[in-house]
């Protein structure tokens, strides 16, 4: 499909990340793009003289200029307009050479602004001087800028768009490119390049290549594909009529009317208008629905609803651990408010879960029930109607199940989670998310928590709708699908050897003036003017030393055409690893000691992360104690956590390793081992004064190290250091002190006596 609907790229809920795929990063510019302007108008035709402009022309669109007029004659060829970004206008078409002047067309203005992409190319030669060709300058990680406008004779062409950041626009809407492993897609106003997935081989035009998840789908154009049986390929599933909605990798249904009882579970999509009808349903038996469409109408007696299948574990019911075997009952489940426990305050109410402020939902969670056993009601399921244009005049509902009526008492399930998020929303019909009640006996469960309904809206929000058993959020929209090249998936954890990580993300409604923007370790935080960072368009890039080791979260929240900030957030969790592999040795476990037996080194680690966010490791084995391996050294796969080195000579041997994620980041530091082989070769004392080589004066405080970290002093007052008891053997010695040159030499410590050994730093 050529003209994707905008809401087809919101991937909220759906667990999983957006990139794109295209050129590598450029070397020019880091700002933000602009937004495009639309395409200029060419000069009006002058009269016969001095001073006649190029004629005018109507602009095309999509920022191509429109063709210049004719040349008045005598008059001077107008200028081209330069494209802001994006597309730069066609230049005119030379007129008839007037006398005395040089005849030209006007180019028309740029159209969006974007990534700086080719030169412009050159004026067409006419009676007068030819255009002279616009230089595009040179683009960053991003969408491709527009080539330059065809200068007018007489005429300068447009300008390419200015180099932006990774992630900038603009994009042809539906485009793919590769970021690395991450695959990417042009969200469908062509603002911004979305994350869509991490390649776990490679990435090709915008495509994983190499083995993939069996059953796995994708989009390919409008083609749907599934990867084969055998996890080799990807094979033709079905070609769309519309589009092909890549989030899910499933076809858009070219309208959906549904007139009687529905099921559907999982990700509906439909291009065009979804209308419910009176009297009809539409079922998630699954418990979970989310809706994508240009229109969504559930008319008056017509009804969506998702069967009660929550388990969160956040705000499960808790069973009676507190009490004696007396009261076997459960506590009910929470999520926008909390259930009750159960008789005399057994079986606790699960811990309010989720937030009001943010543009997220989840299903409910289960009440509580004795151990071993699931009499506990589940909680309400998941809705989510995303569209342009809602109008909800029927029964959305998401209720929390009843517990069990069966001995012991269970507690009753918590209401669900509705989102409707629209530019113009319409509400008046009934949003029921009541939770489920507990077991009544004579030792009753505790009911279940409210659940929460969320009202967004961008342009239009009509409300005469009623609620019940919800904790309800009504707000400006801010976008669902905020993404990263750089740590795709929020579940995961990623390594700290990134320079900036780049966010991007779909325009949250047509009339948004832009966002407030911000990260910290705090969930909830909603971005103001007073706490957080401007930015005018749909992608910024945040520098590393803004994220932490542990979970961190960038918030962000719209302004509309008024400058009203939203009160509801979006946010994307940043996982961060800093933390190396932790080595050990079962074969040599005392790093001090000599081994003289046995010189086949037996090395194993540990992860500070899960294995599910890790690739593998790059490892190498030298003499010094600092070595960072790099993407050079030998990789072994996740699963391989040890490493056998026979036969290792005498001597002081340092191993070490880092961890791979899945995006391709090394941690900054690594894990570290020392194995001593072979007799000790005795010690002795090495001493000596760090000098200036200019002024002969001391260095003070300058860091003097064997092997780079093998052993490590610092000087006095003096510039004097020393060494006792060194390991005996010819080393490396290096010394640096701040503004100054560092210095490596060799020295051989004695094993009987001391060593002297001066050295002199050359100022920086």
């Amino acid at each position: 499909m050529t003209n994707m609907p905008r809401w087809s790229w919101v991937l909220i809920g759906l667990g999983l990340t957006a990139a794109a795929c295209g050129g590598d990063d450029g070397d020019t510019g880091g700002g933000s793009s602009g937004r495009g302007g639309g395409a200029g108008d060419a000069g009006s035709a002058g009269a016969a003289g001095d001073g006649g402009a190029a004629g005018n022309s109507t602009a095309g669109t999509g920022g191509d200029g429109g063709l210049g007029g004719s040349a008045g004659v005598g008059g001077d060829g107008g200028s081209a307009g330069g494209g802001a970004g994006g597309s730069a206008g066609v230049g005119g078409i030379s007129g008839s050479a007037g006398v005395g002047g040089s005849v030209g067309g006007a180019a028309g203005a740029g159209g969006f602004a974007g990534v700086g992409g080719d030169a412009g190319a050159g004026g067409v030669a006419g009676s007068g001087t030819a255009g002279v060709g616009g230089a595009g300058a040179s683009g960053g990680t991003g969408g491709v800028g527009g080539t330059g406008g065809v200068g007018g004779t007489a005429g300068s062409s447009g300008s390419g768009g200015s180099g932006g950041g990774s992630s900038a626009g603009p994009c042809t809407a539906g485009a793919r490119r590769c970021d690395g492993l991450v695959t990417q897609v042009c969200n469908a106003t062509g603002s911004a390049w979305i994350t869509v997935e991490t390649c776990s081989h490679a990435c090709s035009a915008g495509l994983c290549t190499g083995a993939c998840e069996p059953g796995a789908r994708r989009c390919s154009g409008t083609t749907a594909q599934q990867c084969s049986a055998s996890g080799n390929s990807w094979e033709h599933l079905e070609s769309c009529p519309s589009y092909c909605h890549v989030a899910t990798g499933q076809c858009a249904l070219v309208g959906k009317l549904v007139t009687g009882n529905e099921n559907h579970d999982g990700v509906l999509v439909v291009d065009g208008a979804l209308v419910v009808k009176a009297g009809a349903s539409l079922y998630s038996p699954s418990g979970e629905l989310t809706i994508y469409a240009d229109s969504i109408i559930v008319e008056a007696g017509a009804s969506i609803g998702v069967a009660a299948t929550g388990d969160e574990p956040a705000g499960r019911g808790a069973p009676n651990s507190s009490c004696s075997s007396t009261y076997q009952v459960g506590g009910g489940g929470s999520y926008g408010t909390r259930g009750t426990s159960g008789y005399s305050g057994c079986g606790v109410a699960g811990p309010i879960h989720g937030q009001t402020q943010d543009s997220r939902i989840t299903k409910g969670s289960r009440g509580g029930s004795r151990s071993g056993s699931s009499n506990g009601g589940l909680g309400g399921g998941a809705l989510r109607l995303i569209a342009p244009t809602i109008e909800m005049r029927g029964s959305l509902i998401a209720r929390g199940a009843n517990a069990l009526d069966a001995a012991p008492s269970g507690g009753g399930g918590s209401g669900g989670g509705v989102l409707l998020a629209a530019d113009n929303l319409t509400v008046t019909g009934s949003v029921d998310t009541t939770p489920g009640l507990g077991r009544v006996s004579s030792y009753s469960g505790g009911n279940g928590g409210n659940g929460r309904v969320k009202l967004l809206s961008g342009v239009r929000f009509e409300d005469a709708g009623t609620y019940s058993g919800a904790v309800i959020t009504r707000g400006m929209l801010s976008p669902l699908d905020i993404g990263s090249s750089t740590v795709p998936v929020d579940t995961l954890h990623y390594n700290d050897d990134f320079d900036q990580a780049h966010f991007s993300w779909s325009e949250a409604f047509p009339s948004v003036l832009g966002y407030y923007f911000l990260t910290n370790t705090n969930e909830t935080t909603v971005p103001t003017p007073g706490n957080a960072t401007w930015v005018a368009a749909e992608t910024v890039a945040v520098p590393r030393s803004a994220f932490v080791q542990g979970d961190n979260y960038f918030h962000l929240a719209s302004v509309n055409s008024s400058s009203l900030v939203s009160s509801v957030q979006s946010w994307f969790r940043v996982r961060l690893n800093t933390l190396p592999p932790t080595v050990s040795s079962l074969s040599h476990p005392n790093q001090s000691n000599w081994y003289t037996s046995n010189r086949d080194a037996f090395f194993s680690w540990s992860l500070p992360t899960p294995d599910a966010s890790v690739t593998g490791y790059h490892w190498s084995r030298d003499h010094f104690a600092d070595t960072v391996p790099t993407k050079a050294d030998p990789f072994l796969a996740v699963g391989d956590k040890q490493l056998l080195q026979a036969g290792l000579p005498d001597g002081v041997h340092f191993f070490h390793v880092v961890s791979v994620d899945k995006n391709g980041h090394l941690t900054k530091q690594a894990g570290h081992y020392q194995v001593r082989i072979g007799a000790s070769p005795g010690a002795g004392d090495l001493v000596g004064v760090i000098t200036s080589a200019t002024s002969s004066q001391p260095i003070p405080n300058a860091k003097v190290e064997i092997n780079r970290g093998l052993f490590t002093a610092t000087t006095n007052a003096s510039g004097a250091y020393s060494f006792i008891n060194a390991i005996a053997g010819t080393w490396e010695l290096r010394v640096s002190a701040a503004g100054y040159q560092t210095a490596t030499v060799p020295v051989t410590v004695n094993s009987s006596g001391a060593t002297l050994r001066d050295v002199t730093l050359t100022p920086e």
